[in-house]
């Protein structure tokens, strides 16, 4: 399918985006804040320029294959989209964060925007300990793949970097055990086989 005129379309509004500053607070464990962009800062940030470009946002879950669609519509009938994997059989608030998250990443990714620091509050903060690149956003993926369950944070936890893993079993252990007790919950409420534990070899606390 060509997309010349939705490239086009994308470069120019790309121009006008403002930026996605992470403004809205989270907390991991009692002893650790973090900030990141919400969606609705991402999308404050993009749809004016977007809309005034032609360019519409859709997002839909398709329970068929369980996962969520986003789509950039061009007015000219061009389009392109991402697919991103849901666990269908959630509680309802789990399934309402998850989606979220689904649509957060999925719209940064399709728009490759990456949330910038309020360096501003941030000068006025306490002096930090050094900190791992990508970690705030490892974090919150932990959260939230820890609604799915003991073994996918298994599979998460394998798949993540070593320096990210070391960090927080250094920094903050009790926040690891927080995700890993989040994740035996959810293992309970579905009634499923015991919680998968993760290798012991990997996480040596």
């Amino acid at each position: 399918m060509e997309t010349t005129k939705l490239v086009a379309a994308l470069i120019a509004a790309s121009l006008k985006f403002a930026p996605v500053v992470k403004e809205t607070k989270g907390q991991i464990g009692q002893n650790r804040d973090y900030k990141y962009a919400d969606l609705s800062a991402l999308l404050d940030a993009t749809m004016p320029a977007l809309l005034a470009n032609g360019v519409l946002v859709l997002q839909a879950v398709d329970a068929e294959t369980a996962t969520l669609i986003t789509r950039l519509a061009h007015t000219s009938g061009e389009w392109c989209e991402c697919a991103y994997p849901l666990k269908l059989d959630l509680l309802p608030q789990q399934f309402g964060s998850s989606l979220t998250y689904g649509r957060r990443y999925s719209l940064q990714s399709l728009l490759c925007l990456a949330a910038e620091d309020d360096d501003g509050k941030a000068s006025s903060a306490k002096p930090a300990a050094v900190k791992v690149a990508g970690l705030d956003e490892w974090l919150i993926d932990l959260e939230a793949v820890a609604d799915s369950g003991s073994a996918a944070l298994q599979a998460t936890w394998k798949a993540s970097k070593p320096a990210l893993k070391k960090h927080l079993i250094e920094t903050a252990p009790e926040t690891w055990e927080r995700i890993k007790r989040r994740a035996a919950g959810f293992d309970k409420a579905q009634r499923t086989d015991p919680p998968v534990p993760v290798n012991a070899s990997e996480a040596p606390f």
